[in-house]
């Protein structure tokens, strides 16, 4: 909820920007990223400041060819590919293919947002206030989603109601595309964000249902 919170406040803020001072797609884009890393900066140093002071749980292996330490960096990507060697091995039939599921479903959902941009402003010709409210309404509608997969996954599972919010979303993506155009954009545009909104609500708490769900793996 915070997520989504702070994204509808950066919205808000580079939409209302744009809009005050008539800003084109460039400068409002500049804008956006001037927020965006000014904000992350300041995030990232309080974030650093307040974590925790833990003491090193292990210390490094010996390397046998020099007799000293590993690194840090090297020792990190043994560790990596040995995981990745037992995941392969050991869970074999239910993380392994989780794992690769959520590659291209994480990749595809946040390929969507920069997809939808070019479409909507190429294809459809909206303005870049009108494509920060389109975004707006989408995340608002990220709530009720979140409930959505909760009364779905309730009567289902976790897997399947996964499986069910990525066909849902790929079902309301082509509808959006092949519907919409120049004259129907208003208030169809908007109509459409709020089923791209339920659907990425339903897909990421069902996503990390599967993650908590221990059986599953």
């Amino acid at each position: 909820m915070v997520m989504f919170a702070s994204e509808a406040l950066f919205l808000i803020t580079v939409v209302a920007c744009s809009y005050m001072f008539e800003l084109d797609d460039v400068q409002t884009a500049r804008l956006s990223q001037t927020i965006n890393a000014i904000s992350l900066l300041g995030s990232f140093y309080f974030g650093w400041k307040t974590l925790p002071k833990v003491p090193a749980s292990h210390t490094l292996p010996i390397d046998p060819s020099t007799g000293k330490q590993q690194s840090l960096l090297s020792h990190g990507f043994f560790q990596i590919w040995k995981t990745a060697q037992k995941i392969n091995t050991e869970y074999s039939k239910g993380l392994r293919w989780f794992l690769v599921a959520t590659v291209f479903a994480e990749a595809a959902a946040e390929a969507f947002a920069i997809v939808a941009v070019v479409y909507m402003d190429e294809e459809l010709g909206m303005t870049t206030v009108q494509i920060g409210t389109f975004f707006l309404i989408g995340i608002f509608s990220l709530i009720p989603g979140t409930f959505l997969s909760d009364v779905i996954t309730a009567r289902t599972n976790p897997n399947t109601s996964w499986k069910l919010s990525m066909l849902s979303l790929q079902a309301t993506a082509v509808i959006g595309a092949l519907l919409l155009h120049n004259e129907n954009v208003f208030p169809g545009g908007y109509i459409w964000a709020v089923f791209v909104g339920l659907n990425l609500g339903w897909f990421y708490p069902a996503e990390v249902r599967i993650r908590c769900a221990k059986s599953f793996f």
